[in-house]
């Protein structure tokens, strides 16, 4: 994905991340930079690199974020990460 200066940006897949949790977050927020920098088209095709597994974790993460909201949820992770609890 080119970024302003047409330098091709790679977007992590966070394969390497062993907590489900903070991996679908850390896709999820991806894929929503992603939409809102470079549109819906660009969003899709990162989506489009996972299998429908992932796909259904992220939506449950959207839905868990529209229901609790954005800064609770990061909270949450944040605190979990701290915790020792995600790593």
């Amino acid at each position: 994905m080119p970024n302003k200066n047409n330098k091709t940006i790679p977007m992590p897949l966070f394969d390497d991340v062993g907590d489900v949790k903070l991996r679908t977050w850390n896709r999820c927020t991806t894929f929503f930079n992603i939409k809102t920098n470079f549109g819906e088209e660009k969003a899709r095709e990162y989506a489009d690199k996972f299998t429908k597994e992932v796909k259904k974790q992220m939506l449950g993460m959207f839905s868990y974020i529209a229901n609790k909201g954005y800064g609770e949820v990061r909270r949450e992770i944040n605190r979990e990460v701290v915790a020792g609890s995600i790593h």
